[in-house]
C-alpha cells in the first residue's frame, strides 16, 4: 500500500486527502490470470481479500474487519456484490460477473452486446472553466470502450485489438496479478480517443492482453507522467501536466471508477467537418478556440530548445498541438536535438532552426509566422548561473581585477544575454503575425534590489534587483539577467507586443537532455562525494513547473507582466538533511563550506503564479527526481 500512495503523493496529493478515498481495483482482476471466470465466487486470492475489506465496516474505510463497523447487526451492511442488505459479500451466493458487473451470470458465460442509447450527455460534468473533459460516444460497445481507473494496476491494459492506433509487438512478455497469475502480454502501443471539445486524445504505453476483457487506466502510470490525481468525497479528478481537468468522475457503488471513451479509429476519422476552423480545432487542439482563426495561431517559436527548460517546454507544448520552430546552434549536433526529434509529435510538428544570439537576423526565419515567442536562449556558466549561490572559483574571478576577466564575462555571459536578445526581439519586431512574448529571466532579477531578505522579508514580482550594486560587485551573470529583462520590457513596450516574463528560481527535477545543466550539477556535487555544502539559502522549482508556467501564461489573455517562480526558500544544511534522508547509503556532506553563521532563508511569493494556475511540486519530490535521473543517465556515481 505504501507504494500505491507514494504514486499519489508524486502528483501533489497529500496523504490527507486520500487517505478516506483509497480505491482498490483487485476485484476487477479475479480470474484473469487462470482463464475467463475461474475466480468469480470470490473466494480466494486477491478477490476474496478485496471483498473482506469491503464487508469489515459500514463506512468503507480500510481493510480487514477492523472495529468501526462492528459486527452484531448484519442488517446494517450492504454487500457489495449483490447490492443486498443483510449479509457480507464473502457470504453472497449470487454469481456476478466480472465483466459487466452484474449478478445473474458468470464471467465465462458473458456475452458482449452493444446497445445504443439516445444522444448522451456528458458522463462526467465539467467544473467552471476546467480546460476540457473526456465524452462519451453514442453508440456504446459496453466493453470496448469503457475504461476503469485502477490505484492498484501497474500498466494501462486492453484486451481489444483494434483499438490500438499503434502497436508494437512484444515477444514472451507477461503481466502479473494479485493472485500470483500472469497472462501474455501481445504487444503495447498507443490508443487514440475523443474529448469533449473534439480533441484528438491519446493514450500511450497501452499494454495488449488478449485475454483481459476489460480495459485498464493505471492511476500509477498517470502519475509518473505528471498527471495529478485527488479523490475526495466519492469524486475522483484527473488533471494533466498543465493543471487542466481531464475527467471528474463519481465512485459508482461497487467503488470503482469507470470512464466512457469514443475510439478515434471508429468515429473520429469518419468526422465530416465543413467549418475550416473547427477542422484545425480538431486536427490539434486548443484551449482557445475563438484565436484559432490562422494556422498561425497555432505556430510558436521556442528559442534555445536543446536547454534544460526548453526541452520541457517544447515537450509540453507539442503535447497541446502546437506546431513548434525550435532554434539551437547546431542542428547536426544528436547531443542537442535527439532528445527533442524523439518528443511525441515531433515528426509532424517541430521544425529545427539554426540560430546563433550574436548574429543579427539569424532568427528572423524561425520566428516569421509565429503567433508567439518563448526566448529561453541564455548562457550559463557554472559559478556565475546559480540565482543565489557562487562558488569559490568565481570568488576568484570576481576578485581577479584583470581587464581580461572581464572581457571574457562580456563575451560570455553579458553579451549573449543582452545583445542576444535584442536580436530576437528585433526578428520578433520584423514578424507582424507574433502577438505575445514570454520571457525566460530568473529570480535573481528580484533578489538584489537592496531590500533585506529574512525569515519576513517575501520577495515578490515588485522587487527589481539594482544593475548598479550587481555591476560594482562584478557578480555579472545577475547582471546580464537583469539588463535583458530590462531592455526587453522596454523593447516590447514601444512595439506593442504583449511580454509576460518568467523568474523561475534554482531549477531542478528530471533531464530530458543528455548533458547535464548547470542547477543540476549543484545536486550532483552533493551527491558525488562533495565534503561540504555552501553556505546559502536558496529558491527551488522544478523545471516542470516551470515549464508548465510559461504555456499557461501565454495561453492565459489575462497574464500580464513577471512572474515569480517557487516551491521552496531552504538552506543547503536543511536540503543535505532531505537527501540524506532519501539516500541513507550515500555520502551527503554534513559540515558547512564556511564556519560563517548561516544565511537567512528569506520567502517568494507564490499568489500570482497560482493565481496562473500553477501547482507546486513539492521540493523532495523536485530532489527525488533529479538523483534519479542523474543516476538514469549514469552522471551519479552510485
Amino acid at each position: 500500500m505504501k507504494k500505491k500512495e507514494e504514486g499519489v503523493e508524486d502528483a501533489n496529493q497529500t496523504k490527507e486527502q486520500i487517505k478516506d478515498e483509497k480505491v482498490l481495483f483487485s476485484q476487477k482482476f479475479q480470474g484473469r490470470g487462470r482463464g475467463r471466470g475461474g475466480r468469480d465466487s470470490g473466494r480466494s486470492g486477491r478477490g476474496s481479500n478485496f471483498e473482506r475489506g469491503q464487508s469489515s465496516q459500514q463506512n468503507w474505510r480500510g481493510r480487514g474487519r477492523g472495529q468501526r463497523g462492528g459486527r452484531s447487526n448484519h442488517s446494517n451492511f450492504e454487500c457489495y456484490k449483490c447490492g443486498k442488505y443483510g449479509h457480507y459479500a464473502k457470504d453472497c451466493n449470487s454469481f456476478k460477473c466480472y465483466n459487466c458487473y452484474k449478478v445473474g451470470h458468470l464471467a465465462k458465460d458473458y456475452r458482449i452486446e452493444k446497445k445504443v442509447e439516445e444522444t448522451t450527455n456528458l458522463t462526467l460534468e465539467a467544473e467552471a472553466n476546467e480546460g476540457f473533459l473526456l465524452m462519451a460516444q453514442n453508440e456504446i460497445n459496453s466493453n470496448d470502450n469503457v475504461w476503469y481507473l485502477d490505484l492498484g494496476a501497474s500498466n494501462h491494459m486492453c484486451g481489444h485489438k483494434h483499438l490500438f492506433k499503434e502497436m508494437r509487438k512484444i515477444e514472451d512478455g507477461n503481466v502479473s496479478f494479485g493472485d500470483a497469475s500472469k497472462v501474455k502480454v501481445g504487444g503495447k502501443g498507443t490508443i487514440r480517443y475523443l474529448q469533449k471539445d473534439g480533441l484528438i486524445g491519446s493514450i500511450e504505453d497501452v499494454y495488449y492482453v488478449p485475454n483481459l476483457k476489460t480495459n485498464i487506466l493505471s492511476l500509477g502510470q498517470l502519475t509518473e507522467k505528471g498527471y495529478s490525481i485527488l479523490m475526495k468525497e466519492r469524486i475522483l479528478h484527473l488533471k494533466d501536466e498543465l493543471g487542466h481537468l481531464i475527467a471528474r468522475v463519481e465512485m459508482e457503488r461497487n467503488r470503482m471508477y469507470k470512464l466512457n471513451l469514443i475510439n478515434v479509429r471508429e468515429k473520429c476519422l469518419q468526422v465530416n467537418v465543413e467549418d475550416k476552423v473547427s477542422l484545425w480545432h480538431l486536427r490539434f487542439g486548443h484551449l482557445h478556440h475563438a484565436g484559432l482563426k490562422s494556422e498561425e495561431a497555432k505556430v510558436v517559436c521556442v528559442t534555445g530548445a536543446s536547454g534544460y527548460i526548453a526541452s520541457w517546454i517544447v515537450k509540453f507544448l507539442l503535447q497541446r498541438g502546437y506546431t513548434v520552430k525550435a532554434t539551437v546552434r547546431d542542428p547536426s549536433n544528436p547531443n542537442k536535438v535527439n532528445h527533442l526529434l524523439k518528443l511525441d509529435g515531433a515528426k509532424e510538428r517541430l521544425q529545427l532552426f539554426k540560430a546563433d544570439l550574436l548574429e543579427d537576423g539569424s532568427f528572423d526565419s524561425a520566428i516569421q509566422g509565429c503567433h508567439g515567442v518563448f526566448h529561453t536562449a541564455s548562457p550559463v556558466q557554472f559559478g556565475v548561473d546559480d540565482p543565489q549561490v557562487k562558488s569559490p572559483s568565481f570568488h576568484r574571478v570576481n576578485n581577479n581585477k584583470n581587464n581580461i576577466m572581464f572581457s571574457w564575462f562580456q563575451k560570455e555571459i553579458i553579451d549573449p544575454a543582452v545583445k542576444g536578445t535584442m536580436n530576437v526581439l528585433k526578428s520578433c519586431a520584423k514578424s507582424p503575425s507574433v502577438k505575445r512574448f514570454v520571457f525566460t529571466s530568473s529570480i535573481v532579477t528580484a533578489l538584489y534590489s537592496g531590500k533585506p531578505r529574512n525569515p519576513e522579508a517575501v520577495v515578490d514580482e515588485t522587487w527589481f534587483s539594482n544593475p548598479d550594486f550587481l555591476r560594482n560587485k562584478k557578480m555579472w551573470y545577475q547582471f546580464a539577467k537583469t539588463l535583458a529583462e530590462e531592455v526587453a520590457t522596454k523593447f516590447l513596450t514601444e512595439n506593442n507586443i504583449d511580454c509576460i516574463v518568467m523568474n523561475p528560481a534554482m531549477t531542478i527535477g528530471p533531464l530530458l537532455q543528455p548533458e547535464i545543466n548547470e542547477s543540476s550539477t549543484l545536486i550532483l556535487d552533493l551527491i558525488n562525494g562533495s565534503e561540504t555544502f555552501t553556505n546559502a539559502a536558496v529558491a527551488w522549482i522544478n523545471v516542470k513547473d516551470v515549464a508548465i508556467a510559461h504555456i499557461l501564461a501565454y495561453e492565459d489573455s489575462s497574464a500580464s507582466g513577471r512572474y515569480c517562480l517557487s516551491e521552496r526558500v531552504i538552506h543547503f544544511s536543511e536540503l543535505t538533511k532531505i537527501l540524506g534522508h532519501m539516500y541513507p547509503t550515500l555520502q551527503i556532506p554534513n559540515k558547512c563550506a564556511d564556519d560563517k553563521p548561516l544565511k537567512q532563508i528569506f520567502q517568494v511569493s507564490k499568489e500570482k503564479a497560482k493565481k496562473l494556475g500553477v501547482e507546486f511540486i513539492p521540493l523532495e519530490v523536485s530532489l527525488k527526481e533529479i538523483v534519479e535521473s542523474l543516476k538514469e543517465k549514469r552522471f551519479a556515481k552510485l
